[in-house]
């Protein structure tokens, strides 16, 4: 299979792959609409599909589906990748870097500053 279609980026679709294994044994309660309650060995965790978040709160911070998600997203037959914020996606890295930045080659037009010069940060 070619990644050339992949929708998401390597690293994030590792990163999915992962978190698809850790819910297994997972049981989970649908509301009938987009709330979950999942129950994760001795934890308990609502999920709500509609505003993309879990209690558990690393949806919210890394707009990725987390384990107790993916039961959810599974039961409602949806796409995980479709659930992954867009800035992990191959399109949007390509957009990013699409543009061509054409430099300045002749020294004396670059614009001078009248601070101190630019350092590189210490190590």
């Amino acid at each position: 299979m070619s990644r050339k279609f992949d929708p998401i980026c390597v690293k994030i679709k590792k990163i999915l792959e992962d978190n698809i294994k850790d819910y297994v044994g997972y049981t989970y309660k649908w509301n009938g609409r987009d709330g979950f309650e999942v129950k994760a060995h001795n934890e308990q965790h609502v999920v709500d599909i509609g505003r993309r978040t879990c209690s558990c709160g690393a949806w919210l911070l890394s707009g990725i589906p987390c384990s107790h998600d993916i039961p959810c997203l599974y039961h409602l037959k949806k796409s995980l990748p479709d659930y992954i914020n867009d800035c992990y996606k191959i399109s949007t890295f390509t957009l990013t870097y699409s543009h061509v930045l054409n430099h300045m080659s002749v020294a004396h037009l670059w614009d001078t500053t009248v601070g101190m010069p630019l350092q590189p940060p210490t190590y």
